[in-house]
């Protein structure tokens, strides 16, 4: 089974992207050194304990001794390592996110993970760390920082640098968290035979082109929105689609923390709120959404699900905004939708 991860390559806070491409590899942080070992950056691989061929019984000692306290994230990548190494004969992609350039980095693993002894980028990445003003003591017993660049796998050819569009929606949501590394593990959501793999294959083999032709057929309009929505677009899209389908009232957004699980307020002229609209990128149960707790006329509820999840019923009086109406939507109004000149939704290109 071909495996695709992503790594944000910042160990200890540093964007270290250009040792990676310098080596054309890519690193695991957090290497695993017991605490009754010298640390010697020229001679790592008698320091480190390698996640990928230590036994059972090695590991375990060497996390008894280990005196940093991040046994559960060494634990993590002596498990990550394994799947990778599992299935790395059949295919591994590893994407790096580089959003201040508006890219993603793509390289194809073909080695094993393997402890680089007195890595020759060292003192590069020691002067990188400087000159960001970070820690840089190449002895320091504490940070040792270049181990933090000396285990991993080689990368065949190098990274190639991709626009951060060419990655559907559905990948990009991964990269949101703090992990310093994942696998891929989502599927197209409209057909399971498409695997983050199979599609960064494509991009890696120029098989994957972007679309370019405009479009008003429901299907094709269906696919490119699935590909580029993420939660937070939906958001952003139901308020836009319900401001269009209401024009004589007036919709914001107020997703967001503390938001009480309303996602977008329709007002009337007189600033009274009218409706009410919750939106989940995947569907899942209502919570006290479909009772109106105040005095007062009673005002519209919308519950809106981009794909279907495990929801069980929508409350009485609580209106469903699905994939089926978003599309239709989206071609209702594709000349008053930023996104539907984004996705090439429409006739041919609006007049300004």
């Amino acid at each position: 089974m071909p495996i695709a991860f992503y790594c944000r390559a910042r160990p200890q806070d540093c964007d270290a992207f250009p040792i990676f491409r310098k080596a054309h590899r890519v690193f695991l942080g957090y290497p695993l050194i017991p605490g009754d070992v010298d640390y010697d950056p020229r001679g790592l691989r008698a320091c480190l304990v390698n996640p990928s061929t230590a036994s059972d019984d090695e590991w375990s000692t060497a996390l008894d001794r280990e005196l940093s306290g991040n046994r559960r994230q060494f634990s993590r990548n002596r498990n990550f390592v394994r799947c990778v190494e599992e299935y790395r004969n059949d295919g591994a992609i590893v994407l790096i996110p580089q959003p201040k350039e508006g890219l993603v980095y793509l390289g194809r693993i073909t080695g094993r993970f393997e402890i680089v002894d007195d890595p020759q980028w060292a003192a590069c990445y020691l002067q990188l760390r400087a000159a960001k003003g970070l820690r840089a003591g190449e002895h320091d017993a504490e940070d040792r920082h270049v181990a933090d660049v000396a285990q991993g796998w080689p990368i065949a050819d190098g990274y190639h640098p991709v626009p951060l569009s060419r990655i559907p929606g559905w990948m990009r949501r991964t990269l949101t968290g703090r992990s310093s590394y994942g696998e891929f593990k989502h599927h197209h959501p409209l057909d399971d035979s498409i695997t983050a793999y199979r599609r960064l294959d494509a991009i890696l083999n120029g098989t994957n082109a972007p679309f370019d032709e405009w479009t008003l057929c429901l299907d094709d309009i269906k696919w490119r929105l699935v590909d580029a929505m993420t939660p937070n677009l939906f958001e952003h899209l139901v308020v836009s689609l319900l401001q269009l389908e209401h024009p004589e009232e007036a919709w914001l957004h107020t997703g967001g923390s503390g938001d009480g699980g309303i996602d977008g307020f329709g007002s009337d002229v007189s600033g009274r709120t009218v409706a009410v609209m919750q939106a989940k990128y995947v569907g899942d149960e209502l919570h006290d959404f479909g009772e109106q707790s105040v005095e007062g006329p009673p005002i519209r509820r919308y519950w809106a699900e981009f794909l279907p999840g495990w929801r069980s019923h929508l409350p009485e009086g609580v209106e469903l905004l699905d994939l089926a109406w978003v599309v239709a939507g989206v071609r209702r109004h594709w000349r008053f939708l930023p996104l539907a000149l984004t996705l090439r939704v429409g006739e041919s290109t609006p007049s300004p």
